[in-house]
């Protein structure tokens, strides 16, 4: 982001001019940050074949969606002298495709701390209604017209064009398409009609535009072209009360599926209701709380990012190499009486609760390197070496720090 525009929040100035994101909005020579979010991507494209978790990918051919096109990019040793363009071409065969990358923040620290710092970090300040987190994606190739047609979708888009290529879009606000469209909100691929009837705009490399929730769009790409996308997950009161529940659910395993008998409906419904939530409503309340408190404490540990990190091999022995916590990944935490539950990177290690646990984590959640011994003398005596390397590694295992090389920018 530029000097000028860095001076204020970017997320302020968006609401401000969407009507509370209510309504899309273009944003030119916003960053120009495309070499650096480019060499990252590359290096994402590096860790798919030895990893432990499938990287989420699509690839579209002629408007079909290929399902044979990921495996093959899975399985594929990319060497990032050569472009992402090129890798793709030689691997699947096809000289024109449409490629989506899902989940891209699970992939690369640099890029994760980058798009934290860029687009995470000024959502969080902003403090416009309740963030329930982000995830970004990468959509490339040189396909044309998007191959599911004009569209909506149900969060929020933040759309960054990387190039080299433009990228064009036309945007049709809910009324206007459903009066184009005899009152349907259903995709189309009846462009010679609608086109002439929508906003457009050309989107050149470090262009930014924002399409809110449910607002129809269609990309074309005349030429190759990545686009960097994050979508906003926004949370009401409503959500996060569904929320709670779902999670209390989880905890239950209630997981069935239930058929009612129409004639005795209320009957029916009342038990299962009370099977679900527990005659103690009070208690069911509570624990609800809990969980929804324990939820979002997991996607603060995250950096607000829905995509937890594919995790590390665990470490065989431990160096006196320093580590660092990134700053927004801090580890948190949940006291529940006997055991400590402490959250990684979206995941949970449950502890036997300690007075010495706070002091350990105030030092790694400083942001400042530390080392293994420095850890460990937080925990003395109270801790016996073994539960401390065991925590140490699984800090570790999840992606809860970093040695500093691992977060240096490539370019």
């Amino acid at each position: 982001m530029n000097d000028k525009k860095a001076k204020d929040n970017w997320m302020d100035i968006l609401v401000s001019k969407t009507n509370d994101l209510t309504e899309h909005y273009y944003w030119p020579k916003f960053w120009d940050v495309n070499e650096s979010v480019i060499a990252d991507l590359k290096a994402i494209f590096t860790k798919f074949k030895d990893a432990k978790d499938d990287p989420d990918i699509d690839v579209y051919v002629n408007n079909g969606k290929r399902y044979d096109y990921p495996i093959m990019l899975k399985r594929a040793q990319y060497d990032p002298s050569v472009s992402l363009d090129e890798h793709i071409r030689k691997t699947i065969g096809e000289e024109e495709y449409c490629l989506t990358v899902n989940g891209l923040g699970k992939w690369d620290p640099h890029f994760t701390l980058h798009m934290h710092e860029e687009i995470i970090q000024p959502i969080i300040d902003s403090k416009k209604g309740v963030f329930n987190g982000l995830s970004f994606y990468l959509f490339m190739g040189n396909y044309g017209y998007t191959s599911f047609g004009a569209h909506k979708d149900p969060d929020h888009s933040l759309i960054y064009q990387l190039g080299p290529a433009n990228k064009e879009v036309w945007i049709w606000p809910n009324e206007h398409w459903k009066k184009l469209n005899n009152g349907s909100l259903q995709n189309s691929f009846d462009f010679d009609r609608l086109l002439p009837e929508a906003q457009y705009y050309n989107l050149e490399p470090g262009d930014f535009i924002f399409i809110p929730k449910d607002c129809f769009h269609l990309f074309k790409t005349p030429g190759l072209s990545l686009m960097l996308g994050g979508i906003i997950t926004n949370a009401s009161t409503g959500s996060l009360i569904i929320d709670g529940i779902d999670l209390y659910l989880k905890e239950k395993g209630e997981v069935s599926n239930q058929y009612f008998d129409a004639k005795n409906l209320g009957e029916e419904v009342q038990t299962v209701f009370k099977k679900a939530m527990g005659d103690d409503q009070e208690y069911t309340n509570e624990v609800i709380m809990e969980n929804l408190i324990r939820h979002k404490l997991m996607l603060m540990s995250n950096g607000f990012l829905l995509n937890v990190p594919d995790e590390k091999d665990e470490l065989e022995s431990i160096n006196g190499a320093s580590y660092v916590v990134p700053s927004g990944f801090e580890l948190q935490y949940m006291d529940f009486g006997e055991v400590i539950q402490v959250y990684v990177r979206g995941k949970s290690i449950e502890l036997p609760n300690s007075k010495s646990l706070s002091g350990c984590l105030e030092l790694i959640n400083s942001n400042k390197p530390f080392t293994y011994e420095e850890f460990k003398s937080t925990l003395q005596p109270e801790w016996p070496d073994d539960t401390i390397a065991y925590f140490f590694k699984k800090v570790h295992k999840y992606n809860g720090f970093y040695e500093p090389q691992e977060m240096a920018a490539r370019v």
